[in-house]
């Protein structure tokens, strides 16, 4: 009510994250596997990091 144990993390970075993770998920998902196998490996480890970073900002009581 007067801002005491709110969150210091704002909330567009949770919706960042999220969007961030959905569209590498999506651009890995269609990306050709017979060509550019770097390039979807790179999209799943983006998806993978931002994942992680939004549970990590979830659990921290964002």
């Amino acid at each position: 009510m007067y801002g005491e144990g709110c969150s210091t993390i704002p909330g567009s970075a949770l919706y960042a994250a999220f969007w961030l993770a959905l569209a590498a998920g999506v651009a890995a998902l269609a990306w050709p596997r017979a060509r550019g196998t770097y390039s979807r490996a790179w999209a799943v480890c983006v998806q993978w990091g931002a994942q992680l970073a939004l549970g990590a900002m979830i659990l921290s009581g964002a």
